[in-house]
């Protein structure tokens, strides 16, 4: 069974920009992954272009993607309010807005629950 997550970026319009991730979707994994190997929005961007995602890895090169590792259709990413984003068990949110208070930082939420600041202690 697999613990499925949506990743993402919050750009500066407010507007969240998600994909897929099938496996591995708890903070212990995918939350750590995120905050040890994607801290800039360059790297967050070039995770999403892959489309959804089988696995995530430490790099954009080594992750598992379904379009470029599978051969299955490139799903677009969905775009909306972030508080709408994801309908998996985890949410992360890049918070990439320049005016935010938490700029630059992995924002993170179980299942529909409340967006909040991810943090390492989050991933243990």
């Amino acid at each position: 069974m697999s613990t499925r997550s949506i990743v993402g970026i919050i750009g500066p319009n407010g507007l969240a920009s998600t994909q897929y991730v099938h496996s591995d979707g708890y903070p212990s994994y995918v939350g750590k992954m995120l905050l040890e190997n994607y801290s800039s929005r360059e790297k967050v961007k070039a995770l999403l272009e892959l489309g959804d995602l089988s696995s995530l890895r430490d790099s954009p090169t080594s992750t598992v993607a379904y379009h470029r590792d599978r051969g299955e259709d490139l799903a677009p990413p969905w775009v909306g309010m972030p508080e709408k984003a994801s309908q998996e068990e985890y949410l992360y949110l890049f918070d990439a807005r320049p005016d935010s208070s938490n700029y630059g930082g992995w924002l993170y939420a179980v299942g529909s629950g409340r967006l909040s600041l991810m943090t390492y202690a989050d991933t243990e």
